[in-house]
C-alpha cells in the first residue's frame, strides 16, 4: 500500500511564517514601548526626541546597562514621563540584581546594548 503525500499542505511551509523569520527584529523605544524600530539607534533617536538621551547616562558595563534599561522600562510602565527620565538617569547610583530580569519579553534592545552605551570589556 503506497503512502499518499498531501500536496495541499505544501503552502503551510511557505509564506508568512518563513518570511517573518527573515524580518529585521523590532526594537521597542524606551519612552514608548509601543513604538517599534528596525534598529536600536532608531529607537534611541526616538527616545532622544521625546526628551530622554540614553547615551548621556553613565553606564560602563554590560550588566549595569541591562539593569538600567530594565529600570527605565519599569519606570515608564509605572507612568514616569520621558522628560523625568533624564533627571532619574543622573541620580541612579547602583541598581540591584532584580533589574536583570527583562521588563519586556524578548527585549531586542538588551541584545543591542553596544549601540546605546560605550561598554567596557571585562
Amino acid at each position: 500500500m503506497a503512502s499518499q503525500v498531501d500536496d495541499d499542505n505544501d503552502d503551510a511551509w511557505s509564506g508568512s511564517d518563513c518570511e517573518a523569520a527573515d524580518e529585521e527584529p523590532k526594537v521597542a523605544a524606551l519612552t514608548d514601548p509601543s513604538k517599534l524600530f528596525a534598529t536600536a539607534q532608531q529607537a534611541l533617536d526616538f527616545d532622544k526626541a521625546q526628551g530622554f538621551d540614553l547615551k548621556a547616562c553613565k553606564v560602563n558595563d554590560f550588566y549595569g546597562a541591562v539593569k538600567f534599561v530594565n529600570f527605565v522600562r519599569k519606570a515608564v510602565a509605572d507612568g514616569v514621563q520621558a522628560s523625568e527620565l533624564q533627571a532619574i538617569c543622573g541620580s541612579v547610583i547602583e541598581l540591584d540584581d532584580d533589574h536583570l530580569k527583562p521588563v519586556l519579553e524578548n527585549d531586542e534592545l538588551l541584545s543591542r546594548l553596544e549601540e546605546g552605551f560605550e561598554l567596557k570589556d571585562d
